[in-house]
């Protein structure tokens, strides 16, 4: 966040999508977001500029159809069913996928999963999912959008992030009063009131380990030990952090990816 002449700009995030699972986050403490900050329902939620015309994305999902239906007949109503559809992966991906640690394939084979596993459509490429519903290039364009957020193509990711439109379209695009800001100070704010304790501008240089585990980390050329690290920044930059015996992958097996940001 930056400052300037009564100004506030946010450096990060501009839009606030999902915000039922943001919400579970400040339940999961006794909290709720409105004890930090308000949010503020953008419309149009935004808007998207072809060569010909710019078309602004209504919040109301009824208004939503209709702009779909001025540009392809019949397609108000199978927008109703996309997003149907959409719901069900979101319910699903939100309450039984993202939420496990991941330390195993066979934490995804929950019941909820395995009776949802033809409707979820993880084997279908999105973008050929979209074209199923929609013929008009304009309403491919603004289907396809939401999942650019992952960082990854709509031709290659798999139809389950239909999810994203769902989470976007539908819940509506949101913004934290006073600037995104908010939310950090927020997060911030509860992690302390459970004792975490918040060090910034700190370089962090290694990732030290002793018999195949992990032990500490150098910080600004100091050693500093811990019973436990999580590492959130980039996988390759995490992996390049370890000694290159315990890296999975080497510098010729990235050399060959091509790295996206993500949102």
């Amino acid at each position: 966040m930056i400052t300037s002449n009564g100004y506030v700009f946010d450096m990060g995030p501009s839009w606030y999508w999902m915000p039922d699972i943001i919400e579970q986050f400040f339940k999961d403490f006794g909290h709720q977001t409105t004890d930090f900050f308000e949010l503020v329902p953008l419309d149009p939620q935004f808007e998207m500029v072809f060569s010909d015309e710019t078309i602004a994305v209504p919040r109301s999902y009824d208004k939503l159809k209709e702009l779909f239906e001025t540009l392809e007949k019949g397609a108000g109503a199978r927008l109703d069913t996309f997003m149907q559809s959409a719901r069900h992966k979101y319910d699903v991906g939100m309450r039984e996928l993202v939420t496990r640690p991941c330390y195993s394939w066979l934490e995804f084979a929950t019941p909820a999963v395995i009776r949802s596993v033809f409707k979820l459509n993880l084997l279908s490429p999105f973008r050929r999912y979209v074209a199923r519903y929609f013929t008009n290039h304009k309403l491919k364009a603004l289907m396809e959008f939401p999942v650019i957020f992952l960082g990854a193509s709509p031709k290659n990711i798999p139809a389950l992030y239909s999810l994203m439109n769902y989470g976007g379209y539908v819940l509506g695009t949101w913004y934290p009063k006073g600037g995104f800001h908010e939310l950090v100070r927020a997060m911030k704010t509860v992690a302390e009131s459970k004792g975490a304790q918040f060090n910034t501008g700190c370089n962090v240089e290694q990732i030290i380990t002793k018999n195949n585990k992990v032990t500490g980390i150098v910080v600004n050329g100091e050693q500093l030990e811990f019973d436990f690290v999580i590492g959130s920044s980039d996988y390759q930059h995490t992996e390049s952090l370890l000694d290159a015996s315990l890296r999975n992958y080497g510098e010729h097996f990235w050399e060959k990816k091509l790295l996206r940001p993500l949102a």
